[in-house]
């Protein structure tokens, strides 16, 4: 019996199921090129069969039969050996997946595959790039992949949104459960690396369902309908009556005529229905999947009821359904083909008719199928990251009163498990502020972007890096990496003054129902001269602490502080270091937080450590 992943060292699971699958493949290569050989030994037959039944007439029975028993063998191995390709496909695929989920684990982020879709710029832009969420290595990176077209959307709203509390219980619910649902897992990821469909052609594909297309004339179907009619009863009854050849020859004619002058009307719906079809060749096996699963999460039930189709047919059947109206669609390709199947059936006719039966019957549920395979995409991925990181937990979102967010051995999600160090963390309640002092490089800047990643973890549903966290859902602003802009002529003060303005105002804000503000800000108003800066930086962290809202501001000079306003107050953390000391002294950071402020003041002895010795 397998072991639980929490057990294991689930980096070397994976590549050891990569390996597996990798050798699978192989074996299944093997298995090709012997059925290719006889497919080419059974050709040959059919040859040799064939020219015996020419060569020698009185045995011609005994090699039709021939022919007939080989090529039925033919016809078995050509399937055969489509399953065969498919299953090798099929392995190499799972190997991928695999071997990514290892590396996501170990954080090789070099060797992470990019997410197949971009971020937009918009209002929260700045917080993304502050906390390391978008980027090569980067949150979005640590999520298994996820389609542009169908889970992108869904995964950006929910990190750009605040949900309900009940909201994210539902989703925390869902991902545990989903888990150990390996198979469907690694089906969407699948999807989202081999089919890279637009979020603007799901959209597109969505608001053709929903509308209604242009009606058929009377004359047109009429004449779709009969007309094939009468040619398909001259063609029997020629058979018995020789001059009816001249009927079919005519019938036929007029049949190849009227659909070629109709395409104009017909063309619309066999383009929709090869368009749409792509999008349902990479969600039809997924739809299924979702459909034949059994979940015990209420949120899992809601959205498979939704695929399942309490009104319609199910997702996976109705794009089934459109596969094989394009595939015979295609027919246009073969010119030849086409034109005799215009003139015995108006074969665009009736493909047009037979799109627009399954738009009028399917096309009003697209929206809600997408929906919840995106909803599911995005609760398996967010479950991919709970099994890539199985000593991760689940946060408790209970709003305590008053507010505060606490975690015990809270950790950096980006950085490894044996790289990162993990440390006690508490915020709020709200008329307090975190203080945290130390020298630069001694992990004050990391804690905040932990603190940040766990807090949009916890937001969306996911786990977070922790071995126990409180954190209700909150607004999170942040003033970490702030850049002066050249084009826009803003300078690093302005820049970083127009950051901490949206924090005040953001926390001033007494908005009924809104979530209470979380602010985490690195070295306040570091870009301006030290008189104006601790004037500037008193202000406005007193404004801060008279709202309701809970934060950490990291610093170097605790003396901006010192005064009675804000250090009755504050509550102190500090990281510190260590000089080895010797002739080859180095310096050490162990980054850990410790209670109360900082104390050392190591910067001339910094200096003197890179060679910037005084005089």
């Amino acid at each position: 019996m397998e072991e639980s992943p929490s057990s294991l060292n689930v980096s070397a699971l994976l590549r050891a199921r990569a390996e597996s699958l990798r050798r699978d493949a192989m074996l299944l290569a093997g298995q090709i090129d012997r059925v290719s050989l006889a497919r080419l030994v059974t050709a040959a037959l059919i040859v040799i069969a064939i020219g015996g039944a020419i060569a020698e007439p009185q045995r011609r029975a005994a090699f039709l039969l021939a022919v007939v028993l080989t090529i039925a063998g033919f016809v078995v191995l050509v399937v055969h050996h489509r399953r065969l390709d498919k299953l090798r496909l099929l392995a190499l695929r799972r190997a991928d997946v695999s071997e990514q989920g290892a590396f996501r684990t170990d954080r090789l982020w070099p060797r992470i595959d990019s997410q197949p879709w971009t971020w937009p710029t918009d209002d929260d832009a700045r917080q993304r790039a502050d906390l390391d969420v978008i980027g090569a290595e980067s949150l979005v990176q640590l999520l298994p992949g996820i389609s542009a077209g169908v889970g992108a959307p869904r995964i950006r709203a929910w990190f750009g949104t605040i949900a309900h509390e009940e909201v994210i219980r539902a989703r925390q619910t869902s991902v545990r459960e989903l888990v150990d649902a390996t198979e469907l897992r690694e089906a969407f990821e699948m999807v989202a690396r081999r089919i890279r469909i637009s979020e603007a052609r799901i959209a597109a594909f969505v608001e053709w369902g929903s509308s209604t297309g242009r009606a058929e004339p009377m004359w047109m179907r009429i004449a779709s309908l009969v007309l094939p009619a009468i040619s398909i009863a001259s063609i029997g009854a020629s058979i018995m009556w020789p001059p009816a050849v001249s009927i079919v020859v005519t019938s036929a004619f007029v049949t190849l005529i009227f659909a070629y002058s109709v395409q104009a009307r017909t063309r619309e719906a066999i383009r929709a229905a090869e368009t749409g079809a792509q999008i349902a060749d990479a969600y039809a096996e997924l739809a299924g999947i979702v459909r034949a699963a059994r979940f015990e999460s209420p949120l899992l039930r809601k959205l498979q009821a939704m695929i399942d189709g309490t009104s319609t047919v199910p997702a996976d059947s109705a794009f089934q359904r459109l596969q094989r109206l394009a595939a015979w669609a295609e027919v246009r390709a073969s010119p030849m083909q086409h034109a005799l199947l215009q003139a015995l059936f108006a074969w665009d006719c009736q493909i047009a008719r037979a799109v627009e039966r399954w738009r009028a019957s399917s096309g009003a549920s697209l929206d809600s199928w997408f929906s919840a395979l995106a909803e599911i995409e995005c609760l398996a991925a967010l479950a991919g990251v709970a099994y890539t990181n199985p000593t991760w937990v689940f946060p408790e979102l209970e709003c305590e009163t008053p507010l505060r967010i606490h975690a015990r051995n809270l950790g950096h999600p980006l950085l490894p498990e044996g790289g990162r160090v993990p440390n006690d963390v508490e915020i709020g309640p709200p008329g307090t502020v975190l203080l945290i002092s130390g020298s630069n490089m001694s992990g004050k800047s990391t804690l905040l972007r932990a603190i940040g990643l766990n807090v949009l973890l916890a937001r969306v549903g996911g786990p977070v890096c922790a071995n126990a966290m409180t954190c209700p859902p909150v607004r999170l602003f942040t003033s970490l990496r702030v850049q002066d802009s050249l084009a826009e002529g803003i300078s690093y003060f302005m820049a970083e003054a127009l950051r901490l303005r949206d924090i005040v105002f953001a926390a001033e804000a007494r908005d009924t129902g809104a979530a209470p503000v979380l602010y985490l800000v690195d070295e306040i108003l570091r870009g301006t001269n030290s008189e104006e800066r601790t004037v500037a930086s008193r202000f406005i962290v007193a404004r801060l602490l008279e709202t309701p809202a809970i934060g950490a501001i990291t610093t170097h000079d605790l003396g901006v502080f010192d005064v009675p306003e804000i250090g009755e107050h504050a509550r102190h953390a500090h990281f510190a270091e260590q000089f080895t000391g010797g002739e080859n002294e180095r310096l050490i950071f162990d980054y850990r937080l410790r209670p109360g402020p900082a104390t050392s003041h190591n910067a001339l002895r910094l200096l003197s450590l890179i060679g910037l010795r005084r005089t």
